[in-house]
């Protein structure tokens, strides 16, 4: 059920939290997650090998199938720069 509060926003007691500010139950949200495990002789290899992971296999089945709305988790500032770097080079979209 709906109700109006002041100022014409529509109020839905479904997606009420306990504090009375609309919110989204995560229960609405389907997400699809993939995770997986890369191994290296030496932890200064890890970062190199995450990227060449991403770059030969990740990435062309996110481009085949024409993925948007993907969340890309990068550990630490350096990745991140090496993967911003590769996706600017692909002239793919994507938010910083």
């Amino acid at each position: 059920m709906s109700e109006r509060s002041g100022g014409g926003v529509e109020k839905d007691e479904k997606y009420t939290s306990h504090n009375g500010t609309n919110t989204i139950p995560l229960n609405y949200i389907r997400l699809a997650r993939s995770a997986q495990q890369i191994t290296s002789s030496s932890p200064s290899e890890m970062g190199e090998k995450r990227l060449k992971y991403f770059k030969d296999v990740v990435l062309p089945q996110l481009v085949k199938i024409n993925q948007h709305h993907t969340l890309i988790y990068v550990p630490n500032y350096f990745e991140f720069v090496a993967l911003r770097n590769l996706l600017l080079k692909q002239e793919l979209n994507f938010v910083r």
